[in-house]
């Protein structure tokens, strides 16, 4: 494990050397114009029909950033993005940027009452909406009493008589200030604007591309939303340090799926349930591919060995959030081979495990990497940022070797006459059931106490499928972990990034819907 950890320090300290002489970090913002620099040639979007070089890219977003400081968008201002996954959304996202703006990218999917909610809180000077969006965004501006006349879709300025201006000034904020705020999922109330500085941001982006080894021959398959810090950090940041190719995929459809894979991607990212999707389409062509990586979500033994078995190819897991920017820990070696363990930290990166209940106990990390704070909340920040660590939320143990082994949310733990419940264990046994493709455990009140409650989708029919599920159940469980009841579903609540939403789960419980 040592030698890993010594092998990441000095690719790390390579990369920083190879943005500047001085081997100091540069910011992010600046990035696209090196690449255009360098590399003016080599493609940097490959977006359905359309393939765009580095040059292209710049030299347009360099086009709408003038027109968006005409506008009045300055340094420090907040420039709001709403688009979905396109070449567009590199375009608006790059302009801004090159204002000096702060970008936030905003989650496609929220209900209008959370668009509403984020732009009062983040009072943008500008949003940049994609035309199949703006009604949604219209709306939620009215509510918020914001001039449309602020809107703005790029689909409606003129990039084609640009030239390519390397003499364009970009300003930006000093490398520890902010220059990207991520609104969370809002899974346990409103949107949270987690507020990312240059410095958090390349030094995860380093950290990553240091423990994956990539290099300049890479192809990007990004099939997730762009908006997500998963899919940032890599398809939109990494990319253009290393002056590589990003397939940008519109939609997760069988058709769009086959089209990306045919412009020879060599690394897949996804979640769990993207892979268990892959599963399920079989015959895929993933022979360019050389590195399969997942995040966002426990990766359950079924869904991996079921996709080595059918592709014969492996699974990395990794973990993160979108407060640490968002790469904590990756699975890359045989070391840690054990169900639900996500590796060795990431160079720079260090994990405590605090308030641990037997092994179990709350993960902490600490690192640059970690945001600055959540934006206008200051009581939440105090919470989970403490003496320069990160309060993740999330539980798990490390083991001797080192290895970040997970357990679930905290905020799931299920706690029985005062015994803790891991839904994450029974999930994953559930998912072992040859008729179970997903699964989700959540705790219900019941007589004083909490006890699980699961819902799962079935692959074949059962007969008595509750009962069925129960005895498979206690056939490997301790009593008390036996969900008190086991609901069939033809589908569950996900979330915008894919994950299964516990918290509409919930509220069908509490309020007797189910």
């Amino acid at each position: 494990m040592k030698n890993y950890k010594q092998i990441y320090k000095k690719r790390f300290e390579a990369l920083v050397r190879s943005l500047s002489p001085q081997g100091n970090l540069i910011h992010p913002s600046t990035l696209l114009k090196r690449a255009a620099t360098l590399w003016p040639n080599r493609t940097a979007l490959l977006y359905e029909a359309e393939e765009l070089s580095f040059k292209e890219l710049f030299t347009q977003a360099v086009a709408l950033a003038k027109q968006l400081q005409k506008k009045g968008v300055k340094p420090g201002d907040h420039v709001l993005i709403l688009y979905e996954n396109s070449s567009n959304f590199y375009r608006a996202y790059h302009a801004a940027w090159m204002t000096g703006a702060i970008v936030a990218p905003l989650n496609v999917f929220l209900h209008e009452k959370e668009l509403t909610y984020i732009v009062k809180d983040a009072q943008p000077t500008l949003i940049l909406v994609s035309q199949t969006l703006r009604s949604k965004i219209e709306a939620a501006c009215a509510e918020a009493a914001f001039s449309t006349d602020m809107l703005m879709s790029i689909e409606d300025l003129s990039t084609r008589d640009a030239q390519l201006d390397l003499t364009f000034s970009i300003p930006h904020p000093a490398l520890d200030a902010c220059t990207v705020i991520l609104y969370t999922s809002g899974t346990t109330g409103m949107p949270k604007g987690v507020m990312l500085s240059g410095k958090a941001i390349m030094t995860n982006c380093l950290q990553g591309i240091a423990t994956f080894a990539l290099d300049d021959h890479e192809r990007i398959f990004a099939i997730l939303p762009l908006f997500h810090s998963y899919m940032q950090n890599v398809a939109v940041w990494c990319t253009i340090i290393l002056g590589i190719a990003t397939i940008v995929v519109p939609r997760i459809n069988r058709k769009a799926i086959k089209e990306g894979l045919a412009k020879k991607p060599t690394i897949v990212l996804g979640i769990p349930q993207l892979f268990g999707l892959f599963c399920l389409m079989k015959n895929l062509d993933f022979s360019s591919v050389r590195l399969f990586v997942s995040g966002g979500d426990a990766l359950h033994e079924p869904t991996r060995l079921g996709f080595e078995l059918l592709y014969g190819r492996r699974i990395v897991n990794g973990y993160g959030l979108t407060e640490s920017a968002p790469l904590i820990a990756v699975n890359l070696t045989d070391t840690c081979a054990r169900p639900h363990a996500v590796g060795v930290p990431l160079y720079g990166i260090t994990v405590a495990i605090r308030d641990t209940n037997a092994q179990i106990g709350t993960i902490w990390v600490q690192g640059d990497n970690l945001m600055l704070g959540y934006y206008n909340a200051p009581e939440a920040t105090q919470k989970v940022l403490v003496d320069g660590w990160l309060n993740t939320g999330d539980l798990g143990y490390l083991s001797k070797d080192g290895c970040l082994v997970l357990a679930g949310r905290e905020k799931d733990l299920i706690v029985h006459k005062g015994i803790n419940i891991y839904p994450q264990e029974i999930e994953g046994l559930l998912a072992q059931h040859p008729a179970v493709v997903f699964a989700a455990v959540v705790g219900f009140k019941k007589e004083e106490t909490e006890t699980p409650v699961a819902f799962v989708t079935l692959s074949q029919e059962l007969a008595d499928p509750e009962t069925t599920l129960k005895q498979y159940c206690r056939e490997h469980l301790a009593p008390y972990k036996v969900p008190h009841r086991i609901f069939i579903r033809t589908t569950l609540p996900q979330t915008a990034t894919g994950k299964i939403d516990k918290k509409v789960l919930k509220l069908e419980l509490q309020n007797g819907i189910v």
